[in-house]
């Protein structure tokens, strides 16, 4: 009877482990199988990202992966939609800054051409100033020259008259010496206007 179930324990240890190699081997080989499955497309995602960081936006993920309905695949469908997202922000960055810079070499143009501009009128306006200034001394000297030979032209009269000394005091106002008195006043107008 001993015999017999040493032989009971001997075939029931060779089951138990039996079934334990078959169990390992099942581990192993669903092991294998998850990993071929998780952590292959993991790790290639994880490299699409590291060259998405690195300024590699041309980085595609794998169609098998993208396929996949699985939370591997959602994975994968969400890095190629920032992949795509981020392409497109740094297109729309490269022609904003193209805009800006021609933006800006417009406004450097127009900025130096108002300065010229600017310059033009500044020396037309100063030669205007000096022309008015010329003219203002001219008038003055022709008035002062019309109240001159105005004068003359009163002693004049004076000297052919019977010798009434008063006559100048009495003579009344010649439209030329009104004319010259007017000349003289809108002289020295603007003469002050230009000042």
């Amino acid at each position: 009877m001993n015999a017999q179930i040493a032989a009971l324990v001997l075939r029931d240890e060779l089951l138990i482990a039996g079934f334990a190699l078959i169990w390992l081997a099942g581990t192993a080989a669903l092991g294998l199988v998850i990993g071929r499955n998780v952590a292959t497309p993991l790790a290639r995602t994880v490299a699409q990202l590291e060259q998405i960081s690195q300024g590699n936006l041309s980085a595609q993920g794998v169609t098998a992966d993208l396929e996949r309905g699985d939370e591997v695949g959602q994975l994968s469908k969400a890095v190629q939609k920032m992949t795509q997202s981020l392409r497109e922000v740094v297109r729309e960055i490269a022609v904003g800054v193209q805009v800006l810079s021609s933006s800006s070499a417009e406004l450097s143009g127009t900025s130096a051409q108002m300065s010229r501009g600017s310059q033009e009128t500044f020396a037309k306006s100063h030669a205007v100033a000096t022309a008015a200034e010329r003219l203002t001394a001219n008038v003055m000297s022709v008035s002062a020259r019309m109240e001159e030979a105005n004068e003359n032209l009163g002693g004049v009269v004076t000297a052919t008259r019977t010798g009434d000394s008063d006559y100048r005091r009495k003579s009344p106002v010649t439209p030329k010496r009104r004319a010259a008195s007017r000349m003289r006043r809108t002289a020295r107008r603007a003469a002050s206007a230009t000042r």
